[in-house]
């Protein structure tokens, strides 16, 4: 009597252990997908909150018809209170405050965008009837996409 398996019984348990394991490493790869897509959404996420809060955060410093000297579809410029000169634009996939990159990957056309509102809610071309700036930023990443909008009332000058 022989004791042990046959090379014919090993090799339909090896075959049988591969296809078992091909099986389960399709169920982890997706698993591996989901999480680096969702890290990567959580990290444009972040960045896009980063910098519409600094956006709007500093539209609230300048005051309405007086220190809003460049307002175009892609950039504006504007006095703050302390009577800074600031600049938000877009240069290429970079959000920029002035030299400073406030954020990376913003869509190419329209990564970020203004749109400047007189008292009733309609667009306005001329400066001293803006009363409020829509700002629409894009950030995307290969597959993600986050699109944040925001509007920023400006404030009244104190006589």
């Amino acid at each position: 009597m022989r004791k042990g398996f046959t090379l014919v019984e090993n090799i339909m348990v090896i075959i049988l252990i591969g296809l078992l394991f091909a099986g389960v490493s399709v169920y982890i790869q997706e698993s591996i997908n989901s999480w680096v897509f969702i890290s990567e959404q959580k990290e444009l996420l972040l960045e896009a909150r980063g910098a519409m809060t600094r956006l709007t955060r500093e539209l609230k410093t300048t005051n309405r018809n007086v220190n809003l000297t460049v307002h175009a579809s892609s950039e504006v410029t504007f006095r703050n209170i302390q009577n800074d000169s600031i600049t938000f634009r877009q240069d290429g996939t970079t959000l920029k405050r002035n030299a400073d990159i406030l954020a990376d990957k913003l869509a190419i056309p329209g990564g970020l965008s203004f749109r400047y509102l007189d008292a009733t809610g309609n667009e306005t071309g001329s400066s001293n009837l803006i009363e409020s700036i829509r700002i629409r930023l894009t950030i995307v990443n290969g597959q993600n996409k986050f699109v944040l909008e925001s509007s920023v009332g400006l404030r009244m000058k104190r006589l």
